[in-house]
């Protein structure tokens, strides 16, 4: 064992740059299928994450299919479905703020209003409030901002905004601020959240944009979708569960997922190719060093 250590070490150390590009073709391999395996790892925690950012508890979210909304017929229709415990509508629209903050603005940039029921809302859905409060069942004209919105514009605890709609302006004081990019991560982070009768009247528009449910305790939320198929008759929707919405957000990732699980691999056969060719010059090189001292010994 000692003589083939040494062997290998004098092989090794004789050929010390197809020593070094050999280790250096391993550890870059290793290294590109270790990178692989974290940012698998870390884009399907991101995934978990984004899925609890957009449905928090909710087992169902029923979303309006195309832009016309959903009216109050379909959401008494999803409150009145046996299994349903509780039902939070929501209506999102995009818009601009008016007043003193748009004027600060050049040029404008939109926000994301998004109506809440503040005490369905909060069984649902946990909002970080870094500051301030939540909105409760008793407001009307206050909002909620999003700490990246309050940082973009300049504003504060207190401050009052204006958003602009089909219907009259709203004008809120801003009660709370949420932490980070809020629960719209797809808009910038800037969102202001008001409450959804409020935004409804801004907007003209007494329909919703999506219902969250949240089941009761032993309910099946497949029985509960086929029992929406027979009650909501009036209204095109869509009805998503959080696993569905956890694997629509890593198949959209899968295709990033498995180019660096092929560059890792390609890796890995480089650094075995390297292996495999220092082995086979190693045994050449010792086949032939052998050869001549039998050559040697025979024509002594």
């Amino acid at each position: 064992m000692r003589g083939l250590t040494g062997l290998a070490w004098r092989s090794l150390t004789a050929r010390r740059l197809r020593t070094v590009f050999t280790i250096a073709g391993i550890a870059f391999g290793v290294a590109l299928l270790f990178a692989s395996l974290v940012t698998d790892a870390t884009i399907e925690v991101a995934a978990e994450r984004t899925v609890h950012d957009l449905l928090g508890r909710a087992d169902l979210r029923v979303t309006a299919f195309g832009q016309r909304g959903l009216g109050a017929d379909t959401v008494a229709a999803i409150r009145q479905t046996p299994g349903v415990a509780v039902v939070a509508p929501e209506l999102e629209r995009r818009t601009f703020l008016g007043g003193a903050t748009a004027a600060a603005a050049n040029p404008p940039r939109s926000v994301s209003v998004l109506g809440v029921d503040p005490a369905a809302d909060a069984t649902l859905h946990d909002l970080v409030v870094v500051a301030g409060r939540a909105l409760t069942t008793d407001d009307s004209q206050v909002a909620v901002i999003t700490a990246h919105l309050a940082a973009d514009d300049g504003l504060a605890l207190g401050s009052s905004l204006t958003v602009l709609g089909s219907g009259a302006p709203g004008t809120y004081a801003v009660v709370g601020i949420v932490a980070g990019d809020g629960p719209l991560g797809s808009v910038a982070g800037r969102t202001v959240i008001v409450p959804l009768t409020s935004a409804q009247a801004v907007f003209a528009d007494p329909r919703v944009t999506r219902v969250d449910v949240g089941l009761v305790a032993g309910s099946d939320a497949a029985s509960v979708t086929h029992e929406f198929e027979g009650r909501l008759l009036r209204e095109p929707y869509v009805v998503t569960t959080p696993a569905d919405l956890g694997a629509s957000l890593q198949a959209s990732t899968s295709e990033f997922a498995t180019t660096t699980a092929l560059i890792a691999a390609i890796a890995l056969f480089a650094g075995a190719f390297l292996i495999f060719n220092t082995l086979s010059m190693t045994v050449i090189e010792r086949s032939r060093e052998i050869g001549l001292l039998r050559a040697a010994g025979a024509t002594a």
